[in-house]
């Protein structure tokens, strides 16, 4: 019962649309018992506060409560063992590029086990062996002066190799390699992988971010992008394949869309839509550096912008995940998240604008 209930908060999100989605699921889910202690016990409010304390124990390492029941503790326990080899095994490791997403690996190991009677089996698993689901290896040939032989030896001795570890970002390829060797179907409850991923990153390092308007986000880029060249080149598509073919809203006037929180649009679309599942690369058009990364549950949702130079910027808005930091050099074609239906959305897709001289332009006018 336990780990249905932790199950259960966890789950439960802050944001409205969140919330309702996932209490539907509950109600089919659940028995009425569970749903009376969540919902009428703590409330939807209280139940989010409890959502926040899980996230700490599971996923920041916090201590548990001396209050919890015995078998509520066991659980969470499995869960923190597990969750420090884990940590400790990334820490050994030296990537070549990027980082591995810790949030990511732990998120998916939790969902692998929630519908099990007990989740024992999470602190049996070979770390070293799960973890490297999660990254490439690859042997590389180094030039002698670099590795410290001298290059006078003979040229067997001139030329070492080294390995190089290379995370993986694409979230499709990680959820069915996880499928695979964890032998639980991840890939059929990625909806379920997604609100509790959304959940542990943005309760871990900060709460969500606010809203605020493009135009005082960008209010200093702006001035420094007027005063640099474009750097961006001939846009390309944000997609891995042709863009043209998945777009679902054109840029400029259209009718207003009610939300699923009961919200409506404006009549005017600053971007162009793109449908797509969730978890779809997201690229950069064009060389640039990244200016803004933000993780809302209004508006664009996650979302990241990149300044191409010369007064032009990009947005992509709406992701699941995103690969990117803020002030971040990226170069066309470069990954940079995934596509996804956070904020105000009605469906998965990346919702993409061009922003030039403080404008909003139509992006089929730089899309090639």
């Amino acid at each position: 019962m336990y780990g249905k209930l932790a199950k259960a908060a966890l789950t439960l999100i802050q944001s409205k649309k969140g919330r309702k989605v996932l209490k539907t699921t509950l109600i089919i889910a659940f028995s009425p018992i569970i749903l009376i202690l969540i919902f009428v016990v703590s409330g939807a409010d209280g139940a989010s506060k409890h959502n926040n304390e899980l996230i700490n124990v599971l996923f920041q390492d916090k201590a548990i409560s001396a209050s919890v029941p015995y078998e509520y503790e066991q659980f969470l326990l499995n869960y923190k063992s597990a969750f420090t080899k884990i940590n400790d095994e990334i820490s050994s490791l030296e990537m070549s590029s990027g980082q591995l997403d810790s949030v990511l690996i732990k998120s998916i190991l939790f969902v692998a086990y929630l519908e099990e009677p007990t989740n024992y089996p999470v602190t049996q698993i070979n770390t070293s062996e799960y973890v490297g689901l999660f990254y490439t290896k690859e042997e590389v040939d180094v030039e002698a002066e670099s590795v410290g032989i001298d290059p006078s030896e003979d040229a067997e001795a001139q030329h070492k190799t080294k390995l190089v570890l290379t995370p993986i970002k694409s979230t499709e390829t990680l959820m069915q390699k996880a499928t695979n060797y964890l032998q639980k179907d991840i890939v059929a409850n990625k909806d379920m992988l997604y609100e509790i991923y959304n959940v542990a990153l943005t309760g871990i390092n900060k709460r969500l971010d606010g809203h605020i308007p493009m135009a005082d986000l960008l209010k200093d880029a702006y001035n420094t992008s007027d005063q640099s060249p474009y750097i961006g080149g001939d846009f390309k598509s944000p997609l891995e394949d042709d863009w043209k073919q998945y777009v679902t809203s054109e840029f400029g006037p259209r009718d207003s869309i009610t939300l699923p929180d009961g919200s409506v649009t404006g009549s005017y679309h600053t971007g162009i839509d793109f449908g797509r599942p969730t978890g779809i690369p997201l690229l950069a058009v064009g060389d640039g550096k990244v200016v803004v990364v933000r993780y809302t549950d209004v508006g664009l949702g996650f979302f990241t912008v990149i300044d191409h130079g010369g007064g032009i910027f990009t947005v992509y808005g709406h992701m699941s995940r995103i690969h990117v930091t803020e002030n971040q050099t990226v170069k066309q074609g470069q990954q940079i998240g995934e596509v996804g239906n956070t904020g105000y959305s009605t469906g998965a897709h990346l919702h993409f604008e061009v922003i030039v001289n403080q404008n909003y332009v139509n992006p089929r006018n730089y899309l090639k």
